[in-house]
C-alpha cells in the first residue's frame, strides 16, 4: 500500500466499491448509518487525509470523536424570531446539531429581544467564554450584527441585512439561490404573454429580497431586450456603456418611463462593474438619488464617492443671469 492512502486502499481493505467509499467519506447518496460509519472509522485508522485529526472512537462506539477545545464547546445560534415547524432552517439546524455532536460540540439557542438589539446587549443566556463561534438566523439589524463580528469569534450568517453603501460584514453568510427560480419566472410569464410583472416586497428588507428584487430587474431588462431588435438596441446602448468617459447632464430630469429607469440601471451597472468613469450633474441631492432608485443611486454615489460638489443658489444657473 502506498503511503499516501486513497479512496480505493480503504475500499480493498473494507471489501467494497470505491463508490461507497466515496459516499461515506463526501456524506453523499443514500447509504446505511452502520456502513457510513465503518467506512470513516476505516479511513481514520488508515490516516486517510480528511481525517487525520481525528482520534479513535471508544470500543463498541457507534460514532467518531473529534475533541472540541475543551474551554469553547458551544456553537451559539442567534435569531430575533422563533424558528417555527416549516421554516427553511428546521432541518438546517437538526443537519448541524448532529454533526457537531460528532465533533464535541453543542448547540446553544439564543433569541434577541428587541431591548437588546436597540441596546446593542447580548442575551444574558450567552456565554463568549464557553463559545466556539455564532450561527445568525435571519439577523437583519446592521449595527447589531456589526458589533458581533467585532466579537473575535468565526460568525456565520443565514441571510444578512442588505449592505449598500456599507462596509460589508466580516462573517461568513449562506443564502440560497434567490435568482435563478427568479429569472425561470419571468420567463415563463412572458412566453405565457404576461406584459405586467410586479414585484411586490421590501426589496431592503434582507439580502435575500434584494438579491430577488435585483434577479428580477435584470430579467424585466433582458425581456424588454428582445422585443426590438437586439443587435439594433445594443449598438445604440454601447454608445453609452462603453464610452471612456460618460457625462449624463440633468439626471432624472423630466418624466420617465419604468423603461427608461431599467435602461438606465443598465448603463450604470455596466460602468458601475467595470470601474467605468461617470460624471453626471443633477438637481437632486444624494438621499433624493437613493430614494428615486436605490440600485441606480447607490452605484452612483459609491462610484462617486469623494468626488461630490454641492451648488447652491440659483445666482450659480447662468441661464438666470
Amino acid at each position: 500500500m502506498s503511503t499516501r492512502v486513497t479512496i480505493q486502499d480503504i475500499a480493498d481493505e473494507l471489501g467494497i466499491s470505491r463508490n461507497t467509499v466515496s459516499k461515506a467519506i463526501n456524506n453523499t447518496g443514500v447509504l446505511a448509518d452502520a456502513t457510513r460509519d465503518k467506512v470513516l472509522k476505516k479511513a481514520m485508522e488508515m490516516g486517510y487525509k480528511q481525517f487525520s485529526y481525528v482520534t479513535a472512537a471508544k470500543p463498541g462506539s457507534s460514532v467518531l470523536s473529534i475533541p472540541a477545545p475543551k474551554e469553547k464547546t458551544e456553537i451559539a445560534v442567534f435569531l430575533t424570531n422563533f424558528v417555527g415547524g416549516n421554516h427553511f432552517a428546521i432541518v438546517m439546524l437538526d443537519k448541524f446539531q448532529k454533526e457537531l455532536a460528532v465533533l464535541g460540540y453543542s448547540l446553544t439557542m439564543h433569541r434577541l429581544l428587541t431591548e437588546e438589539l436597540d441596546n446593542m446587549k447580548l442575551p444574558a443566556s450567552f456565554s463568549q467564554e464557553r463559545t466556539a463561534g455564532i450561527i445568525c438566523i435571519e439577523m437583519f439589524h446592521y449595527e447589531y450584527d456589526q458589533m458581533l463580528c467585532g466579537l473575535g469569534l468565526p460568525i456565520l450568517f443565514v441571510d444578512a441585512p442588505v449592505t449598500c453603501l456599507k462596509n460589508p460584514l466580516e462573517a461568513d453568510l449562506l443564502c440560497m439561490d434567490n435568482q435563478s427560480g427568479i429569472y425561470l419566472f419571468i420567463g415563463e410569464m412572458a412566453r405565457r404573454g404576461k406584459t405586467k410583472i410586479g414585484f411586490i416586497g421590501d426589496y431592503m428588507h434582507c439580502q435575500s429580497f434584494f438579491e430577488r428584487y435585483m434577479a428580477y430587474r435584470n430579467a424585466v431588462t433582458k425581456i424588454k431586450q428582445n422585443i426590438i431588435d437586439e443587435s439594433v438596441y445594443n449598438r445604440e446602448l454601447n454608445q453609452y456603456t462603453l464610452a471612456r468617459v460618460l457625462y449624463i447632464d440633468d439626471l432624472l430630469k423630466g418624466r420617465l418611463t419604468d423603461a427608461d429607469i431599467n435602461i438606465m440601471y443598465e448603463i450604470v451597472n455596466y460602468r458601475y462593474m467595470n470601474n467605468l468613469p461617470v460624471i453626471i450633474s443633477t438637481e437632486k441631492t444624494p438621499n433624493e438619488l437613493i430614494e428615486f432608485d436605490e440600485a441606480i443611486g447607490s452605484r452612483l454615489l459609491e462610484m462617486c464617492r469623494g468626488n461630490i460638489i454641492h451648488l447652491h443658489g440659483k445666482e450659480l444657473n447662468y441661464r438666470l443671469n
